[in-house]
């Protein structure tokens, strides 16, 4: 496990020159969007009356098993798709795919002399008309073909290039609704950006109305010299580029309504332009080129895809290998992965099970903290990836984010207030193999305990770890003896002979294990000790430390800037919460239980 100030870790990114690549669309659908067809069906703009006919368009094209009328009686169709007006009246056409998915559309028939818009060759131009009791209504409004509305103009048309904001009624509710190319956007919600203005869209009513330079955010480049400061409108967006760089790279300050979020802008060595984005809600922050001592930034609208996870099925039998950057997801995890990742098709199962399994040994439960997250988030697929092919995905953060990539150790980057991920190696995936691997079991503990309560030591902080991970492994290899599973697994964290004395154990626990062989021994250390605190002081042992220790973290951020508490201070937290001799009574139940001793190894340096 590792942790990294946010401070050291943005100053980091800033020797990163990112990439920016296209992404490609997944390569299956999520078991979700499964639910929802994967094509749309619809008929031309214009109102049908008795008589007309139309061909049903199904987008994209699919191989189409049958159609079928909710009423004949009003509405027929064919094997083809083609539909006929029988009476006035409403039905609703199913259209099943040879697949089994199946969408719907449902349209109205109307009277001759009925308000509707037809498309009807009138004066030898054919258009969308506006007809009421038979003849065109020369009167600006808008008016239905049953399925869509439209704006007519006062000379009775429906004009097709027309964008605009619009009040008017619709449905018998007066608004002002969005129209685009002359129809009304009823399923639509966001931002649009129409003459001068900039509206906030909630389906299809315009609710907030800007103006000003910056409302030409959308779509337009807008330039910031370095400790300037820009406002849009009543929405309150504010940007502030706080500092450049040397190396050109900058950090700004967005805020949405006082939500501030720090961007770290990342410059191509060319120097032309930033490849960083950014989402928070419906916005994209996107930094486009550095000219002339300004970075420029174009914001508009979230739009377009966001890459879709890919389909696994759940399977230990399955086996999957990636092909392109992926990820996999359940309820409460994403794992994104890198081209040529192989996996079992479980991992996700068997993964989920863990986390359940590790929040219910350590009393803890799991928690989210998005402060300054996406930043981390941009920044560390830049880092992992050299790309931003995840972008959107979760920007919200309820879920936990592992990254895999090869020739990494697993490790957790976790805090308390900042982003927090775990990163590991393609061998972690692979769930049904022979050996038992715990390493998403460790690692989830370490994002479990630091989400939660303060970052210790690294003896306190991996003893606990490698003891939830024990526990866990315990309850899941059940079948396995007792003897068995402590030679083949547990061997690994039991203590040396001798390691330990009375009057060394409180120093050696300060000053921790040098970098090289002996470095691993802080596990061994840890995991004990965390057996003898836990049998001593009960099942919330470790939780106990959490009030105090935060107080001491804070502290001891202030004089020295680690958020780590040093091996000193866990120290004095240990003994001012349990005892004074809490170690020279730790290595006397050590001689006592001498199970947890295994025979000391020799180290070649």
């Amino acid at each position: 496990m590792k942790t990294r100030s946010i401070i050291k870790k943005a100053l980091s990114y800033l020797l990163v020159a990112a990439m920016i690549i296209t992404a490609v669309p997944a390569m299956k659908t999520d078991a979700a969007a499964a639910k929802e067809p994967s094509f749309k069906v619809s008929v031309a703009d214009g109102a049908m009356v008795k008589g007309n006919t139309k061909k049903i368009t199904v987008s994209p094209k699919t191989k189409i098993k049958s159609y079928k009328s909710s009423n004949k009686k009003v509405l027929k169709v064919n094997k083809k798709g083609k539909i006929t007006a029988v009476k006035k009246g409403t039905a609703t056409i199913t259209v099943t795919a040879k697949n089994g998915e199946k969408a719907k559309i449902t349209i109205k028939v109307f009277g001759k002399k009925d308000d509707m818009v037809v498309n009807r060759k009138i004066k030898g131009k054919k258009a969308l008309w506006h007809i009421k009791k038979g003849k065109v209504v020369k009167r600006a409004g808008f008016a239905t073909d049953g399925i869509s509305w439209f704006y007519i103009n006062k000379k009775g048309k429906v004009d097709t290039k027309k964008t605009a904001v619009i009040t008017g009624v619709l449905d018998g509710r007066e608004a002002d609704w969005y129209v685009k190319k002359g129809k009304a956007q009823l399923d639509y919600s966001g931002m649009a950006y129409v003459n001068g203005y900039t509206y906030l869209i909630e389906e299809g009513r315009a609710v907030k109305k800007h103006v000003g330079k910056l409302d030409a955010f959308f779509g337009d480049e807008v330039g910031f010299k370095e400790g300037e400061t820009k406002v849009i409108g009543d929405e309150k967006v504010k940007l502030t580029l706080t500092t450049i760089w040397p190396t050109k790279n900058a950090s700004t300050i967005f805020s949405i309504n006082g939500v501030e979020s720090e961007v770290m802008l990342l410059v191509e060595e060319n120097g032309y332009y930033a490849s960083f984005n950014k989402y928070i809600k419906d916005y994209k922050l996107e930094f486009t080129k550095v000219e002339g001592g300004k970075y420029y930034v174009r914001i508009t609208e979230r739009n377009g895809e966001i890459k879709k996870p890919m389909a696994i099925s759940g399977k230990a039998s399955d086996r999957y290998t990636t092909t392109d950057y992926e990820y996999i997801e359940s309820d409460n995890l994403i794992i994104f992965m890198d081209k040529g990742v192989s996996f079992d098709g479980n991992v996700l199962v068997k993964f989920e099970n863990y986390m359940k399994r590790v929040e219910k040994n350590t009393g803890f439960n799991r928690v989210i903290k998005n402060d300054l997250a996406y930043y981390g988030f941009q920044s560390e697929m830049n880092y992992i990836y050299g790309n931003e092919v995840f972008d959107g995905v979760d920007s919200d953060f309820n879920k936990v984010h592992v990254y895999i990539r090869e020739n990494i150790h697993p490790c957790c980057n976790a805090h308390q207030d900042y982003y927090s991920y775990i990163e590991m190696d393609p061998d972690s995936l692979q769930v049904n193999s022979e050996r038992f691997n715990s390493d998403f079991i460790h690692e989830y503990t370490h994002y479990n305990h630091l989400t939660n309560g303060p970052s210790f030591n690294p003896i306190t902080n991996e003893g606990f770890a490698a003891y939830i991970e024990m526990k866990v492994a315990r309850e899941i290899l059940s079948d396995m003896s007792e003897e068995d599973f402590f030679n083949e697994y547990y061997y690994q964290y039991l203590i040396e002979e001798g390691e330990l004395t009375e009057d060394g154990a409180e120093q050696r626990f300060i000053d921790s294990y040098p970098d090289g062989p002996e470095h691993t021994k802080i596990y061994n250390y840890g995991c004990i000790f965390m057996e003898y605190l836990f049998s001593t002081y009960g099942e919330k042992a470790f939780s106990n430390l959490f009030k105090e220790g935060q107080t001491m973290v804070e502290k001891q951020l202030e004089e020295t800037g680690w958020s780590d508490l040093s091996g000193e201070n866990t120290s004095k937290l240990l003994k001012k919460t349990y005892s004074e001799n809490i170690f020279k009574d730790f290595v006397k139940w050590i001689d006592d239980n001498p199970k947890f001793t295994k025979i000391k190894q020799n180290y070649d340096y």
